[in-house]
Parts: C-alpha cells; structure tokens; sequence
C-alpha cells in the first residue's frame, strides 16, 4: 500500500488527461504512457505525435527570447545552449499569453525552455529515478503493497518504472532547475499544443505559490505526509487540466482539435496497460478527481476560487473525493505505536503512515487479484465517512515475516459499521469463508498466505492486523488501544 513509491513517482511522471472536448468534458480524458512526456517535479504525462522524435537536437532558449533562422540551422545538435526553432518558439510565446490571460496570472520571471530527443530525456528521468530510488527501497515498496493485497509478491517494481520511462515521452516542467522540457518531433501540433498550455499553468503556478516552498512539495515532505501531497498534487493537475481545456476551447483550432483525435486514435501504451489495476486508478486519481475538484471551485467563484485554495490547500483526498468537504472537514490525527517492544522481536520498520479514503477504496476494489476486489460502488461507500487514519508495517529481516497494522477512525458509529461489513467481506474473499466469528465486532483467520489476520469494529474505529501467527496478530490489536477513541489524538 505503500503510497511513499508511488508519490515519487508522481514526482517523476503520471497521466495527463488530454480532451479533445470543451470545458465541461473535464473528466473524460484518456491515460496512457506510450507516446507521452513525463513531468520530473510536478507529474503530467504528455503526448508526442510524432515517432520521429528521436532524431531531434536537444536546444534551449529563455522564455520570450526570439532567435532567427540562421542561428537555428547554425545550432549543434549535441548542444544544451541552442536556440528553439523560431516557429516553435513563437507558438510558445503566443500560448503563454493566452494561458497569462485565461488563469489571470502573469509570468515574474522567465523560464527556460529545452528542447530534448526521446533518448535524451529518457536518459535523463532514468538517472533522476535511479539517483532517489534503490533496489532495497523498492523491495520494501513491493512488500507493503502486497501486504495490502494490491500487487503480487513477486512483480518486479524496479524493471516496471524503468520500462515505463522507456515508452516514449515528451516533456515535463522542472520546477527545481525551472525549466520547461519539450520533446522535440517533427511537428509542434495540437497534442504538443496542449501539452504546453498544461505545463506552462504549472510554471505559473510555481511562481505564485511556490511549489517547493510555498506549498511543500518535495520529497521529504511528501514522504512524511503522502496524504496531504496527494490532495495538493490533484489541486495542481487539476487546475493545469482545467486550464488546458479552457486554452482549447478559446483558442484551438479546428486542425488542433482534429490531431489530437487521431493522435487518441493511434496511441499506444503496453507498459501502462500492464500496471497492476490500482497503479493505473492511482495514476489518475491526481487528473480525474482533481479536475473535478478544481471545477467544484471554479463553479463557486471562478480562477479566483481556485487561487485561494493554494493559499489553504486541502489536506487529504478525502476532500478532493468530496469537493464540498473542503476545507472544513479536516483529516484526524490516529496513533499508531511502535511494535518491535510489544511483539519482543527485532523488527524493522519500512513504512509508517496515512492510507487515506482515496487508498482505502482501491484496497477494497482494485486487489492485486479480481476474486477479492469489492464492487466498486460497495467499494467507494465503504471508504465513504472517513476521519483519519495511521498504518505501520514491519518486517523481521531474519525470517521475511510480515506485521502489519492500520487503524481507521469514522465520522459517524454507522460509517464505521458500514466499513468493518464491507473488510469482513473483503477478507473472506481474500482469505476464505472460514473466519472465525471471535465476537459480533471482531473476525479472526489463521493460517492464510499471508499469516495471521484480524479485523475488528469498536465505536467509532476500525482496525486491521496481519502478523505471521495469531499470537502476534492479538498483541498487534491489543498494542493499537482500546475504547472508542484510543487511537485518535
């Protein structure tokens, strides 16, 4: 369940909805890695029409700088320094303007533009990716997620994010070195059209709020509170989703319009398409939910909606899920204990955190294997009513033996009842009919492939343990508290 890996992949890459529609078709994009850009600080998967990419120079020039004919056809190709064909480069000036006037925001400083081959930023995302992620961190990534009955054991994560990088891709906005990176093809068309209209929203965002700075995304930060970067990266994408299709329906043309329907026609995308079902849910979540989120906003007072929100940004995807919990229903804070002192065994810990009600619902309805997942609409009714919530997950490196615990509390006594039914059914899907009723709020398996587990409902919490033998799993629960509110701080 590990949301640690995922949102340093999001820093990395994910989807871009692209629509070919109006404004009000804001959730109807499509998501794919194959023909996209990759977006390293702030995550938009971009398309690249053209297959040709890859013979293309790598250049780069300031924003508004203009550059002639002759100074591109003198450009090395090798080089980092050169000029953006002037054509290109006057149909970025020109979208700039048109995003400046539609978001009503203005550039405060100019910012690079680099143009890159496939090859060359595929190599450079990859390096990125390697230099923040080891094969021991991924090994533990994977451990949680399968704990949490999203992936199997064995898939191999590391070959996976590589692979991914490795379909082509087109461009991203860095918010660390500022600069614009556009994969150059044959043609700047109307996916790279939009594309750019998506990604120059992202420098305007930076530089009125402070990606980094103002709003705390970076990797430290993310890594201790996943939840919260979680709900701000769906406010970014969505308002960049929003933007983009506000740039095509004031400003596209017909031709426009008309390529990135051939380019939906044509795309392809076999890495993405074999992503556990979960990874891709997650890969949109940010896109799909957020534009809706953003258009909630907007709906109530336009950009200037939207502009406030940075200054209070939501706190978890439960708001974003729900835009009309926003701002006032904010996350609890649950407790959850150390565990290598309760169990007496030298345990490490490799991850500790919010499961959030975005991944509470895919744990229900998007498991690692079809014949345990939930109805969706049971799935998202059950996650419906969270308060807050805290997991930890350890392992004893001697044995590989797995302890994981997770503690929910609910708005209401009903949400928490609703939930503990629907995790009851979820676990005799996952680990059989032959759970032993221990007491009406508690239900207990032995022996199943992953150990030990134990759920139960108590007031207003919900609480789930796995450990390797059932003596564990009872120190586990007992460790988490007990009374209605003994998790909750």
């Amino acid at each position: 369940m590990n949301k640690n890996i995922l949102i340093a992949v999001l820093l990395l890459f994910a989807v871009c909805c692209l629509c070919s529609g109006a404004i009000g078709l804001a959730t109807g994009g499509v998501l794919l890695f194959d023909n996209q850009g990759v977006d390293r600080q702030l995550p938009t998967v971009i398309p690249s029409a053209s297959p040709t990419s890859q013979a293309a120079p790598t250049e780069e020039t300031s924003v508004g700088k203009s550059t002639t004919p002759q100074e591109t056809a003198e450009a090395t190709p090798a080089s980092p320094q050169d000029k953006l064909p002037v054509e290109i480069a006057a149909q970025m000036d020109e979208i700039q303007s048109q995003v400046e006037d539609l978001r009503g925001l203005t550039q405060v400083e100019p910012v690079i533009r680099t143009l890159l081959t496939a090859d060359q930023l595929r190599e450079r995302l990859v390096q990125d990716f390697l230099e923040e992620n080891d094969e021991q961190e991924l090994e533990d990534d994977l451990r949680v997620l399968s704990a949490f009955g999203l992936i199997d054991r064995d898939f191999n994560l590391y070959d996976f994010y590589i692979d991914l990088l490795s379909e082509q891709i087109a461009g991203y906005y860095d918010d660390e070195n500022k600069e614009m990176v556009v994969i150059q093809g044959e043609e700047f068309d109307g996916p790279e059209r939009l594309t750019y209209a998506h990604e120059f929203t992202h420098t305007l965002q930076d530089q009125h709020y402070g990606l980094r700075d103002g709003l705390g995304i970076d990797d430290d930060h993310c890594q201790a509170d996943s939840e919260y970067c979680a709900a701000v990266q769906a406010l970014l994408e969505g308002d960049a989703t929003l933007t983009e299709q506000y740039w095509l329906y004031s400003y596209g043309s017909t031709e426009d319009i008309q390529q990135l329907d051939d380019f939906y026609q044509t795309m392809e995308s076999p890495v993405y398409d074999s992503a556990p079902e979960f990874m891709k849910e997650d890969f949109a979540f940010s896109y799909l939910s957020g534009t809706d989120f953003v258009f909630a906003l907007f709906e109530k007072g336009d950009f200037a909606a939207i502009d406030a929100a940075y200054a209070h940004p939501p706190r978890s995807t439960e708001q974003i899920m729900h835009p009309e919990k926003y701002p006032g229903d904010q996350p609890l804070e649950v407790f959850m204990p150390e565990f290598g002192a309760v169990l007496g065994r030298d345990l490490r810990e490799i991850d500790r955190g919010v499961v959030g009600e975005w991944y509470t619902y895919l744990t229900l309805a998007k498991g690692r294997q079809e014949s345990f997942r939930l109805a969706d609409a049971q799935a998202r009714k059950a996650a419906d009513g969270w308060g807050g919530d805290a997991y930890a997950v350890y392992i004893d490196d001697s044995t590989g033996d797995i302890f994981l615990a997770v503690q929910w509390v609910w708005d209401t006594r009903n949400d928490a009842s609703d939930f503990f039914s629907s995790l009851c059914d979820y676990g005799k899907f996952r680990w059989g009919g032959s759970a032993d009723q221990l007491f009406d709020n508690t239900l207990f398996w032995d022996d199943t492939s992953d150990g030990a587990v134990i759920v139960q409902w108590e007031g207003l919490l919900t609480s789930w343990v796995i450990a390797p033998d059932s003596e564990a799993a009872n120190l586990l629960l007992q460790s988490l508290g007990e009374g209605e509110h003994a998790g909750v701080n």
